[in-house]
């Protein structure tokens, strides 16, 4: 089930808004990162209590930039 941040982001490209305890909203935020910002974000996230681990993120970020349209 998708997080009400990520069920806007699906109808609306410009939502900017993540919760760093749903993995797509982490996987989203750092897939829309500039490369070098990138190692950042990702410890940013994992400041946070309840977020998903880098592992699982960085698994997620993968299955969405190879999904074909």
């Amino acid at each position: 089930m998708k997080c009400p941040e990520c069920t806007k982001a699906d109808s609306d490209w410009t939502h900017d808004v993540y919760r760093m305890q749903c993995l797509q909203c982490c996987a989203r935020l750092v897939a829309a990162a500039q490369p070098l910002h990138m190692e950042t974000i990702l410890q940013k996230i994992a400041s946070y209590p309840g977020a998903p681990g880098r592992d699982a993120i960085l698994e997620c970020v993968l299955q969405v930039l190879t999904k074909t349209p």
